[in-house]
């Protein structure tokens, strides 16, 4: 016999083929796991680029950390913006991704 076990979860795979779908890629992905994490079912997500000129593919790695080594990217801020005060600075490039009042990091400050 192969495998008689039965998963714990159940897993679905979701197929997409998209075409110049860069501002939908987020919201999707965000809704869809958010039911399948409500459902208690393990999915995957598998993109099939169907060739989009808009930056979709670029946004999709982006999502997933396939784009830049994630650990490697953060060090770099921390180590090439940190101010004396221990606050760091993100990049103006970045802030796109952010929230305004993620722009500059502080430490918290110790409980007394």
């Amino acid at each position: 016999m192969i495998n008689d076990r039965v998963p714990e979860r159940p897993l679905v795979s979701v197929v997409f083929s998209f075409r110049n779908e860069r501002q939908n890629i987020p919201t999707l992905i965000a809704r869809l796991d958010a039911m399948f994490s409500r459902a208690g079912v393990d999915y995957e997500l598998l993109f099939v680029n169907d060739s989009s000129n808009d930056g979709s593919l670029e946004t999709l790695h982006t999502l997933n950390g396939t784009a830049t080594a994630i650990g490697r990217t953060l060090i770099a801020i921390l180590e090439n913006h940190q101010r004396a005060d221990g606050s760091v600075e993100i990049p103006e490039h970045l802030w796109q991704y952010l929230p305004d009042r993620a722009r500059v990091l502080r430490p918290k400050q110790p409980v007394a």
